[in-house]
């Protein structure tokens, strides 16, 4: 299992110099996880391709609809106090303190 950032389903769903890596590391090991999170984070790259590169809303349909078979989300929700902790120890956002506290559990 690997708890995935909303980069890397990006590269895997978006064609790019970076697909072909993510979809290796899809293969080797298809099972990944992240926190709901990501939905919303893929929602936001995809809507600011559409804006200022033009991406088909068509095609970022596709890439999402992609991406959810792709990812599972996590089914554990942190406390705002354990991603603030999280946070602090490593010196991250809230954000990437989630993929922790995912990848921790």
């Amino acid at each position: 299992m690997i708890v995935v950032d909303t980069n890397l389903v990006a590269y895997a769903v978006l064609p790019g110099e970076r697909t072909a890596d993510a979809l290796a590391l899809a293969e080797s090991d298809p099972e990944w996880i992240a926190p709901a999170l990501w939905r919303r984070e893929l929602r936001n790259v995809l809507a600011t391709l559409m804006r200022v590169r033009g991406l088909p809303l068509a095609q970022a349909m596709s890439a999402f609809h992609a991406a959810e078979t792709l990812v599972t989300d996590a089914t554990i929700e942190p406390s705002t106090e354990q991603i603030l902790r999280l946070a602090a120890r490593g010196r991250v956002s809230a954000w990437d303190a989630e993929l922790v506290f995912v990848a921790e559990a």
